[in-house]
């Protein structure tokens, strides 16, 4: 095999390979590592330049470019309090952090001064909740069933399913929690295909956890 044939099948091979990526930063970056060696075989394959295909590789190139640039300064201007960066780093780090930015705009922090029922059983839920601070009982009548801390998610089969809740969660007085509409996070859901899957795996584990 010639050396120039290296890059010819480099080039493919690594495009092959973006196709196989979850990640759209490392699709780009592999996609623009492709268009590379493709431009450097095309160019070099024939006596003359193959420009037809380095022009259309160049022009994958430069949207390329121009998406990781755009990404890396949205995530650069994302800017989080401590609560914020902590709540990232522990239970988001799948998320890039404009993805997480506009997931906490989609809700809003509660902090509660007196005790609250936040979900009651067998009436329609529409909101979801994270406990960042405090915890919540999970009630079945007047007995408890499960204590509920830091870091878990409430309403989050009601969010899944669409059916009402079978217990009623109260939230105890001085928790903060982080509570999304249902049709906001939908709406943030539709718009961030890659990032929800990182939510849904998160609302899955949380819910076998409960188990």
């Amino acid at each position: 095999m010639e050396i120039i044939s290296i890059f010819g099948n480099l080039s493919f091979a690594l495009s092959a390979l973006s196709f196989l990526m979850h990640d759209m930063s490392r699709l780009r970056m592999i996609a623009i590592i492709s268009a590379l060696f493709g431009i450097f075989y095309n160019y070099n394959v024939t006596d003359s330049p193959l420009w037809l295909v380095i022009f259309w590789l160049s022009t994958f190139l430069g949207i390329n470019l121009s998406m990781l640039a755009t990404e890396y300064f949205r995530n650069k201007s994302a800017k989080f309090d401590a609560k914020e960066r902590e709540l990232f780093e522990t239970l988001f780090s799948e998320l890039s952090a404009f993805e997480f930015l506009q997931l906490l705009k989609a809700g809003s922090w509660t902090s509660l001064r007196s005790q609250e029922r936040f979900i009651i059983a067998q009436q329609k839920n529409v909101k979801l909740g994270l406990i960042w601070r405090g915890q919540a009982k999970v009630l079945k009548g007047k007995k408890v069933v499960a204590n509920l801390k830091k870091g878990t998610l409430i309403g989050e089969i009601s969010f899944l399913t669409g059916e009402k809740p079978n217990a009623d969660v109260v939230l105890e007085r001085g928790s903060l929690v982080l509570i999304w509409d249902h049709e906001k996070l939908k709406q943030w859901i539709s718009k961030n295909p890659d990032a929800a899957a990182s939510f849904q795996r998160l609302m899955t584990s949380d819910l076998a956890a409960k188990i």
